[in-house]
């Protein structure tokens, strides 16, 4: 399995600024689950902040997402132009520790971001003053933050992030908050109980499949065929929180164990549109269709 280290490579650089927020809704706004390649990048972050942030849609912020190995460097919002321009004012051929480098000289320090942290210059309101704040709160605004935690919180309870969502199952993270009782795992344990339960059982096997997938190409072609898949939780979520807005799904009885797996199972080709994810697949789609366009038979379909 990935193990979670510091990036060090250019290629690994992501900035973050105070003004960042990341929050996974899917579970609770649609039934559904985090995609675009979250099941590869979720699973891979330090312990099981992933999982916890993905089945729960806690907010974090760029202290959270410095902690968690989302973020790679933090440059304060009105450093951005700046540093784009020192990056794009160098050499064609910079390397890789030039670039590296020119980050480094706009990121905030350890000792600067505490700084930073007692003052507002540089930060978000609380997702609860924006809701209060907030003229015409959108739903949202109104249902995504309800019972959501705080940022700047991930450090704090990360031994216990690791207790509970580290659990081979969605039954034994329920059981294992019951059994913490503290404040923090009372609020997750709330925030849970409003989620599709089916929801929450895909997306756990889906980050558990893409801990073990091998590359980002594997982790889309799982997260393609739960797409076209459906369950009856998808149309509610629409129905709740995009068409009728009143923000109150009702949510049906969880899949079992072999229904949730059967949604992985490989999906004819013949019956999806092909996924272009490489140059290697995009010319033999290309050959296929010229070979079927000239008469000749169709190649056999693929298993995805």
């Amino acid at each position: 399995m990935y193990q979670w280290q510091q990036p060090k490579a250019v290629s690994h650089l992501r900035i973050g600024t105070g003004r960042m927020q990341i929050s996974f809704q899917s579970a609770h706004f649609l039934g559904s689950y985090p995609g675009v390649g979250a099941s590869f990048f979720l699973p891979r972050l330090r312990g099981h902040i992933g999982l916890y942030l993905a089945l729960t849609g806690a907010r974090i912020n760029v202290e959270d997402a410095l902690f968690a190995g989302i973020a790679s460097h933090y440059v304060q919002s009105h450093q951005i132009e700046k540093m784009q321009k020192a990056l794009t004012d160098s050499d064609f051929n910079i390397s890789d520790d030039q670039v590296l480098g020119i980050v480094n000289d706009f990121a905030v320090t350890p000792d600067q971001q505490e700084l930073i942290n007692k003052s507002t210059t540089d930060t978000h309101l609380s997702p609860l003053r924006e809701v209060q704040e907030a003229d015409t709160p959108s739903y949202y605004q109104r249902y995504a933050l309800q019972g959501v935690a705080e940022p700047t919180h991930l450090k704090e309870h990360f031994d216990n992030i690791n207790r509970c969502f580290g659990q081979p199952s969605i039954e034994k993270i329920l059981e294992e908050l019951r059994e913490l009782d503290s404040a923090w795992a009372r609020q997750t344990l709330q925030r849970l109980n409003a989620m599709s339960p089916s929801a929450l059982r895909i997306t756990h096997a889906l980050l558990r499949r893409g801990a073990l997938c091998d590359s980002l190409d594997e982790c889309v072609r799982t997260e393609w065929r739960l797409k076209h898949r459906s369950w009856p939780d998808l149309a509610e979520g629409v129905r709740a929180f995009d068409k009728d807005k009143d923000g109150k799904p009702q949510w049906s009885t969880a899949l079992t164990h072999e229904e949730v797996q059967a949604l992985f199972q490989p999906i004819d080709q013949a019956l999806m549109i092909p996924l272009l994810l490489n140059q290697d697949h995009l010319k033999n789609t290309s050959n296929q269709s010229a070979g079927t366009a000239a008469g000749a038979p169709a190649a056999p379909s693929r298993k995805f």
